[in-house]
């Protein structure tokens, strides 16, 4: 078991030698923006400290319990600290001991100026369209499963009090490497403490502009429960509301896989090598952003797109569709999809492989023993992955590989991906001015 306290006082002979190195990459000049290039995505720390806040206050925070309570008011909370006013949408969903569990979505709608939009006799009038960007806050690992591991923790540690050095070795592993964590130390910061941080670095950064969208921000419970909190706000919709949603941008994990991914929604998946455009056209705006602002070569933050070109089977038909630009995997954007709404998913893990069973969240090392996965698991810890993922940084610094950081991961990706989703909604009220006006 990594013990927090123990942690804060260990880390920094570790990493203290990392930041140096990562200091002295910086200073080469080989990264980031040059003196006269704007910096793009400066939100400071904002995000990733609210994420590190969450994460270590409510880490057992699954769904319906009273740790998922608590989150849901330290959440409120800060919404009403930025100035906004929230409204909280209670629901139960079904367990699969068929109980009925209590859990509750948390929302704010920033009214916008409208959308323009011209009709046949050339008249410009304005319509309420909206957009909404969500991220769950639940997690999927129990209290009662954090504490038996600690409890077994605790008698591992008994046991090696008593032991011989070589018992110790291995008990304990070799002291000069970092600890391998348990469920005990799990806290839920990549998924999806991260993708709440990049909710609410969009409301701080929303704060006094007035955008042609209606914004709609959601913290949604029992993402983990079959994504049941995003089920029912799309049930609360109507008809109405769902006709005027223009996209759905769903964030879920960006921080501790290898790369960040963004994806169209499987409603623009069309049997064979098609594709619907409209359905995808979100997710262009998106990495026009990316492209736009060199976010790579100024920030080194990567955004990629699935571009597997392997096939894979596609619906109830028998078809198969190529498996590019969507992904497989169902989150909080789902019942969004399947209700025919355009989503822009972001998420971090690794495609680049030649088949399905391959792809996997990390290739580091460090996670062999679950095969690179790093949600529902104890490598899920703000301790463990910030000591891992440094080093990772360090090692790359000294290597002179490209992959460099100026600052840590969750803020660089926390922040990015804010911007590039700022960006990419005023790009889509422009899109959909044009798009209108012409006939598009």
């Amino acid at each position: 078991m990594l013990k927090k306290q123990a942690v804060k006082h260990r880390l920094p002979a570790i990493i203290l030698p990392l930041i140096l190195a990562l200091s002295l990459s910086s200073c080469s000049g080989l990264i980031g923006a040059g003196p006269s290039e704007a910096k793009v995505a400066d939100y400071g720390s904002y995000g990733s400290d609210l994420a590190l806040e969450l994460a270590d206050k409510y880490p057992y925070r699954s769904a319906g319990s009273d740790i998922e309570a608590g989150a849901l008011d330290f959440l409120a909370a800060e919404f009403k600290s930025l100035g906004y006013k929230t409204t909280t949408q209670k629901f139960t969903y079904t367990n699969a001991e068929g109980q009925s569990v209590p859990s509750a979505n948390l929302f704010v709608r920033i009214e916008g100026a409208g959308v323009e939009s011209t009709d046949a006799s050339g008249t410009v009038k304005k319509e309420r369209r909206q957009i909404i960007i969500g991220a769950h806050y639940d997690v999927s690992i129990t209290a009662a499963q954090g504490e038996e591991a600690r409890a077994a923790a605790v008698a591992a540690q008994t046991a090696s009090e008593t032991a011989t050095d070589d018992q110790k070795r291995q008990l304990v592993g070799d002291t000069d490497s970092f600890p391998t964590p348990t469920l005990a130390d799990f806290d839920g910061i990549h998924a999806n403490a991260s993708g709440v941080g990049v909710l609410f670095t969009l409301a701080r950064q929303l704060k006094g502009q007035k955008l042609a969208h209606d914004i709609v921000l959601v913290a949604f419970g029992a993402g983990t429960a079959d994504y049941a909190g995003a089920k029912a706000f799309v049930q609360g919709l109507g008809d109405a509301d769902l006709a005027r949603t223009d996209a759905m941008y769903n964030i879920d994990g960006i921080y501790a896989g290898d790369e960040v991914y963004v994806h169209a929604g499987q409603n623009s998946v069309m049997a064979g090598n098609k594709k619907n455009y409209e359905l995808r056209r979100k997710l262009y705006e998106a990495t026009d952003v990316f492209f736009e602002y060199k976010l790579y070569t100024n920030n080194q933050y990567n955004l990629l797109t699935n571009q597997s070109s392997i096939r894979v089977p596609f619906g109830d038909s028998g078809e198969t569709a190529i498996y590019r630009e969507w992904t497989l995997h169902r989150s909080d954007h789902t019942p969004f999809d399947e209700a025919g709404i355009p989503v822009v998913f972001f998420e971090s893990y690794d495609y680049n492989y030649k088949s399905l069973d391959e792809m996997k969240e990390s290739k580091n090392p460090a996670l062999a023993a679950t095969d690179g996965q790093i949600r529902d698991t104890a490598f899920d810890s703000s301790d463990f992955l910030s000591y891992l993922l440094l080093n990772s940084a360090a090692q790359a610094s000294r290597a002179g590989s490209d992959n460099q950081e100026t600052i840590d991961r969750l803020t660089q990706r926390i922040n990015n991906t804010a911007f590039v989703i700022l960006e990419a909604i005023k790009r889509s009220s422009a899109v959909a001015t044009v798009a209108t006006t012409t006939g598009g």
